[in-house]
């Protein structure tokens, strides 16, 4: 049953409030509309000391009901309110734009939810407090995706995360960043497993280079805030320690300079193979029929479409993998330098059998 309230007009049955009434609150409060044993009972509008209203249909549990609520700062609530409160299922408006749809509980959100931002970015998931925490997906609007662990509103514990280009890292969150054990897979294949920290891979880990055709590399190394500093075994970014601040700083930024080439040269390396297998069966079937060309003679050689293909492409092929030795090979794995230079063998070869 109510009480202390200041004012109450309507009907009664049995000495209680029964019917239509209004009812004045001492806090400020009013509520207009149906009355069970004194409590509010169908259609109604309940009004708030700070300007906010709740129009809907109430049960006979105090102030439990289902409805529109109208606050005073432009939002709107739909759904189910106990006690003032929202409790439930419901839909919540800002007045900004942004809109969540999902559970409530002590006028919070609580359970399962969905968030809408006005700037595009959208989470399905678990909340807690009024919190992003618990598990989800999370779309942003540039087209990056996140499913997995959050915990106030941040990215931590297991998840995964893909870029609109295609890259994806599945592995351990922490502080809404990458941080922990992780494994990053390229778009074009390549994979790196290590550890990461702030988002950078930093530790030592293996990385994965898919851009042989038809084989993969594996090589051994060690990262520090994103940059490698020692891959096979082999360190690149080096300080040795020199009483002379000049010379060490010369020292460091040698190796940050070689740190660098070496970053280029595993890009410029993967560019060249990835050349290499988008041409390589299609040229391979010109090479192969341009022998048998041959056999008809050297003028019917010369006139046939597949020798000057495939004459072209082993030229440029020589080209492409001379520019990259001359300009990387210092900053070049071993392996690698003996693979490119059996490239170029077999290349020449090639060119003096269909001549």
């Amino acid at each position: 049953m109510y009480s202390n309230f200041d004012y109450y007009e309507g009907a009664f049955k049995n000495s209680l409030k029964n019917g239509k009434g209004i009812l004045l609150l001492n806090d400020g409060g009013k509520y207009k509309g149906g009355f069970k044993n004194d409590y509010y009972f169908g259609e109604g509008v309940l009004s708030t000391p700070d300007g906010s209203s709740f129009t809907g249909t109430f049960d006979t549990v105090p102030v439990k009901g289902s409805g529109m609520l109208n606050y005073s700062n432009g939002n709107r609530y739909f759904g189910n309110i106990e006690n003032r409160k929202r409790t439930g299922e419901g839909e919540y408006w800002y007045k900004n734009g942004n809109h969540y749809s999902g559970d409530f509980s002590n006028d919070l959100r609580n359970g399962r939810g969905t968030m809408i931002w006005t700037s595009g970015d959208k989470y399905s998931g678990d909340f807690s407090k009024d919190k992003i925490t618990g598990q989800g997906e999370y779309s942003f609007k540039d087209g990056r995706f996140y499913t997995g662990d959050f915990v106030d509103g941040k990215k931590q514990g297991k998840g995964e995360f893909i870029w609109p280009g295609g890259d994806k890292y599945t592995g351990d969150f922490s502080n809404d960043n990458l941080n922990g054990d992780g494994a990053y897979k390229e778009a074009n294949g390549n994979q790196y497993f290590c550890k990461f920290k702030d988002g950078k891979k930093h530790g030592d880990g293996k990385y994965y280079d898919r851009s042989v055709p038809g084989d993969w590399k594996v090589i051994k190394g060690t990262w520090e805030n994103g940059v490698l500093v020692a891959q096979d075994g082999v360190a690149i970014n080096k300080n040795n320690s020199n009483s002379n601040a000049g010379s060490n700083n010369q020292q460091n930024n040698s190796s940050q300079q070689n740190a660098r080439m070496t970053e280029d040269a595993t890009a410029a390396r993967i560019k060249l193979y990835d050349w290499l297998k988008a041409n390589h069966s299609a040229r391979e079937a010109d090479i192969i029929q341009c022998r048998k060309d041959r056999g008809y003679g050297a003028s019917i050689a010369r006139m046939s479409g597949h020798c000057q293909r495939a004459e072209k492409y082993i030229k440029e092929l020589n080209d492409k993998c001379y520019t990259y030795l001359k300009e990387y090979e210092k900053y070049t794995p071993a392996s690698h330098i003996s693979d490119i230079k059996t490239i170029m063998k077999e290349a020449s070869a090639g060119i003096e059998a269909i001549r």
